[in-house]
């Protein structure tokens, strides 16, 4: 693969495209229209990409849900992005395994702000871009994006 794309699906997650070379090629928010995903701009973004690109899609675990129906939402909507990745050569990667490559594992005496932190400053790290505390769902795709070029999925 010379591209690798990264998903993190979430509503407040992102898509990032680097190349072989860690150059980054865009990272933006997880598209939406209204209250909804922007599933058309997503296919659009997924029928553009250059040839020799791997996808790599998060698959969110629902034990940190409180409640069956954003569970639920957002299994539909992981099972929708990974349609629209039909034809392409996609991996679907847990969070333990990309996070353990980076050493971002949770450790449970630390908050979930600390450990989303330790994620943007990796990222910014790895990419030499800035990025806001509230952008932990950029910082995770371009991690994915990252996990697949050093993986060469």
């Amino acid at each position: 693969m010379d591209y690798f794309l990264g998903i993190d699906p979430g509503r407040k997650g992102g898509m990032a495209l680097i190349d072989e070379h860690r150059n980054l090629i865009y990272v933006e928010p997880m598209p939406f229209l209204g209250s909804g995903y922007d599933y058309e701009r997503i296919a659009g973004m997924i029928s553009h990409l250059p040839p020799r690109t791997g996808i790599l899609l998060e698959l969110k675990p629902g034990v940190m849900e409180t409640s069956a129906s954003p569970t639920s939402s957002l299994t539909f909507h992981c099972g929708v992005l990974y349609g629209l990745c039909l034809g392409q050569q996609t991996e679907v990667v847990s969070p333990k395994a990309w996070k353990t490559e980076f050493n971002l594992t949770r450790n449970y005496k630390e908050s979930r702000h600390d450990m989303k932190l330790r994620t943007l400053k990796m990222a910014e790290h790895l990419f030499k871009k800035s990025l806001k505390t509230t952008e932990d769902g950029l910082a995770e795709a371009l991690l994915l994006a990252e996990y697949g070029r050093r993986h060469r999925l």
